[in-house]
């Protein structure tokens, strides 16, 4: 069940004079007739996703104790699927982990139950650390997974060795009998509920009894795809069929079965001498794979029995840059209640952590990444009701946040100076911030046009940018500044109204601080004598791309750089830039209009290149992306961050479905080219914008697509209007990971919280809460969550990213639990030792 694609969830929306009514109101259909046919007949369904159900439930709360029983009695199933199916290739670790984390806890408060198996219907694609993660929560196996794996083998080995069970229902059924009709709104009323709908809007007039005998004219109905034949033509076939048994499976998106279908079938079993047995898909699985479960849970499988592929990749990868915006949107959320949960699990004790809030906020994530929402394979409408969801979630979050640093600030411990005013900011990271620039938001009734900044000893803060709003009743600013900020950690920031100090401008197309030489030829490594980037360096790149929602339907014809038509250099406080800007226009190739500024900045002391880019855009069947022509040989392959870890990925890829030509990869937060000869990399850092590849020897990052082809195509997917991006590059010695490119992500993709100092009421010590300063400095492990669980013990989440054995050194001693902070795995220890890429939750 789709919660977002053709429709909306919750939302209705008028197209062509007619409401089209949400998700919700046919999945209220669909349940409430398969509750019936349970209750009647015995019947055994299954739902894949706890936000249907929970939705369900709240429309319909008096059926929640029949649920329950229906759960209880083996008749009602709840699949592996999470709160929504999520895409597995474009949120972060943490966001799987919450996904399927808040799903079982439902499933335990609600139903006393949780899933057995994992299932990932209609994803595209799944990442190479899902085996651990699945293992991790109890499942063995994945029942359901669409074009992923072509010809797989029965287990899957994720990426720290983990084994998993691939079993798809097509090995095993008989015959198939799905319908996906799409149900449109009712003639008589267009939508807005009358008799003949029975109020619903909708015209159910159309379920499976329509391939039992054919209604006349309606042979010609558009549907995707429907049984192949009647009900009475599949139990003749079993009855004449050799085998013992055969298997039906009946499924769909939004089809109804017609009433008397379970009758009928019973009757026709009956008949012809057929034994009906109803079976869950997790009774299917182990009626028809129980040595492989086995295998799986004893450790025992044999070496052949296992797919060498690391990741069911890649497919629908025109998904990596649809609609844009909610992947940023997506990547700056995740971090905000990432950084909220920290946060609230320093500055409240038990009783004030908000276990409620955090769970309705993480549902809402789950939403946002469903496998048709972030990949923005979805109607215009549904796009909508997603940015509403959106603004809920940084609501909502940003609210715990701010709570949380106001205390925060209470106990910093701040010096008074005179004729100063202070704010406090805080690093919510497991590593030091020291490269990125800080940003503060500094507020008072009085107008002002700028800030200069010091720090307790009264030395300079340079301030290398700032966005300052006088309003009537209020005046505030967000500044940019360097500092050092330890882990976990608050820094406290001076500040006074100053005048406005303009950037320098001058002529030139030149610049450089201690680590880079940026210029019209390139890009040189200062430290290492190395050309790493050739001419036109981030630089922008148009091609022809004619694709629908998931991909390019064929090869490009042109290709072409666009000259930026002006550069001018600007120097400031602590740092110099280039800022190139042009316009461009090519109607026949589908650019009605391009103009776009993009700056690349320089800080002093920072060994990474900033770039910020906006256009602003309309056309269509045409691809931007960001390029970076290589110097340097990186062979024929990459390194790509996925979801807690690091991967290699070739340039040339094997396409995996019907979806698309695929042509580029996911990175969470970077990728790299690596020279092996030179024992060389270059890093290409995004903020949500994942597609990634290594093409013609240069690094592309994929900025817009604006896709026009028949199908499930909408104005709103081609993207017009004001984009802004932001993105980075550095080099190392080694492989990336002598970088940290992580930890780097991180800081780079996390916003940073600040408050006013608090002079006159700082925490007492009665008030201050024991904790202790959470770190991950000088290791391969990151700690990407840090949050309190029911009984208020500190919960972390780590991981090593690179594949090596690592060390995680704490302050106090903490014990290994199950992600579900149920089960105690390994007791207490101040020092965790971690596997290649291994992920752990620990509770302090």
């Amino acid at each position: 069940m789709d919660p977002s694609w053709l429709r909306c969830f919750r939302e209705h929306y008028v197209h062509e004079n007619k409401v089209v009514r949400p998700y919700s109101d046919i999945e209220e259909e669909l349940i409430g007739q398969y509750i019936g046919f349970m209750r009647d007949y015995g019947w055994k369904y299954g739902i894949e996703q706890t936000l249907v159900l929970r939705h369900f439930l709240e429309r319909n709360p008096d059926l929640t104790d029949e649920v329950r029983e229906l759960i209880h009695s083996g008749n009602f199933e709840i699949l592996g699927g999470g709160e929504a199916v999520i895409d597995y290739n474009l949120v972060s670790g943490e966001s799987i982990y919450r996904n399927h984390y808040y799903s079982i806890k439902y499933c335990e408060e609600i139903f006393g139950c949780r899933p057995k198996y994992a299932d990932c219907p209609d994803t595209f694609g799944l990442s190479a650390q899902l085996p651990q993660i699945f293992r991790q929560f109890g499942y063995d196996a994945i029942t359901h997974f669409d074009r992923i794996f072509g010809r797989h083998k029965p287990v899957w080995r994720g990426l720290d060795g983990s084994l998993i069970g691939l079993w798809t229902i097509g090995k095993v059924v008989s015959h198939y009998a799905p319908d996906c009709y799409k149900y449109v709104p009712c003639e008589a009323c267009g939508g807005e509920g009358c008799e003949i709908c029975r109020g619903t809007g909708i015209d159910f007039s159309y379920d499976f009894s329509y391939h039992e005998a054919p209604h006349g004219d309606r042979d010609g109905l558009v549907f995707y795809a429907g049984p192949s034949c009647s009900t009475e033509e599949f139990i003749k076939k079993f009855a004449q069929s050799d085998a013992d048994e055969n298997m039906i499976y009946v499924s769909s998106e939004e089809t109804r079965l017609y009433d008397e279908f379970p009758a009928r079938l019973g009757e026709l079993c009956g008949q012809y001498g057929i034994e009906l047995c109803p079976m869950t898909l997790a009774e299917m699985f182990e009626h028809n794979a129980e040595k492989l479960i086995g295998a799986v849970r004893g450790g025992s499988v044999d070496e052949d029995m296992i797919d060498q592929r690391r990741e069911g990749n890649p497919m629908a990868t025109g998904c990596y840059t649809s609609r844009i915006d909610l992947k940023r949107r997506n990547r700056m959320l995740e971090q905000l209640v990432l950084s909220a949960e920290k946060m609230a699990a320093i500055a409240f004790d038990a009783n004030k952590y908000p276990h409620k809030k955090f769970a309705r906020i993480w549902s809402m994530m789950a939403f946002l990444q469903f496998h048709d929402c972030i990949t923005a394979s979805h109607c215009d409408a549904s796009y909508e009701e997603l940015l509403r969801n959106c603004r809920e979630i940084h609501t909502a979050a940003g609210r715990i946040r701010n709570d949380a640093m106001k205390v925060l600030a209470r106990d910093a411990k701040v010096k008074p100076k005179d004729g100063w005013q202070s704010v406090v900011v805080f690093n919510p990271t497991s590593k030091e911030w020291n490269d990125v620039p800080l940003s503060a938001v500094l507020r008072q009734k009085d107008v002002f046009e700028f800030a200069e900044l010091c720090d307790e000893n009264g030395c300079r803060i340079p301030v290398v940018a700032a966005k300052v709003q006088n309003n009537q009743l209020d005046c505030a600013a967000e500044v940019f500044f360097r500092a050092s900020v330890p882990a976990m950690s608050s820094y406290v920031v001076y500040w006074r109204p100053s005048e406005r100090i303009l950037p320098v401008i001058t002529d030139g197309d030149c610049i450089e601080n201690e680590y880079f030489r940026i210029a019209p030829d390139g890009i040189t490594d200062k430290i290492r004598g190395i050309r790493v980037f050739g001419e036109n360096a981030g630089g922008l790149w148009a091609s022809q791309h004619y694709g629908d929602a998931w991909g390019k339907h064929r090869e490009e014809e042109w290709t072409l750089t666009l000259p930026d038509s002006d550069v001018r250099k600007t120097a400031g406080d602590g740092f110099v830039a280039l800022e190139y800007s042009g316009s461009f226009s090519d109607p026949e190739r589908g650019i009605e209009f391009l103009s776009w500024t993009r700056t690349a900045s320089l800080y002093s002391g920072v060994d990474k290149i900033f770039w910020h880019t906006e256009i602003d855009w309309k056309g269509e069947n045409v691809r931007l992306s960001v390029r970076f022509p290589l110097e340097i040989d990186h062979g024929d392959s990459g390194f790509y961050e996925i979801p807690y870890g690091m991967l290699e990925r070739r340039d040339e890829i094997v396409p995996t479905s019907y979806l698309g030509i695929e042509d580029e990869w996911p990175a969470i937060n970077w990728f790299a080219a690596y020279d092996k000869s030179k024992n060389y990399s270059a890093i290409l850092y995004n903020k949500g914008t994942p597609g990634s590849r290594i093409c013609g020897n240069a690094m592309e990052m994929s900025i817009l697509r604006s896709p026009t082809a028949p199908g499930v195509v909408n104005p709103g997917a081609r993207d017009h209007g004001h984009h802004v991006y932001d993105y980075a590059v550095s080099v190392c010695e080694g492989k990336p990971d002598a970088a940290d490119p992580t930890a780097f992500g991180l800081r780079y993709t996390t916003t940073v919280p600040s408050a006013p100092a608090a002079y006159e009421n700082p925490i007492s010590d009665a008030e201050k809460l024991s904790l202790p300063k959470i770190a991950a400095d000088g290791t391969s492990v990151h700690i990407t969550a840090i949050k309190r669980d029911e009984n208020g013990g500190l919960i972390l989440r780590a991981a090593e990213s690179y594949g090596k054995e690592a060390v995680l050194t704490l302050p106090v001693p903490a014990a290994e639990v199950d992600p579900l902070e149920e089960k105690t795995l390994r007791s207490p220890a101040s020092e965790i030792v971690f596997r290649p890429f291994e992920i752990k939750t620990l509770r302090i």
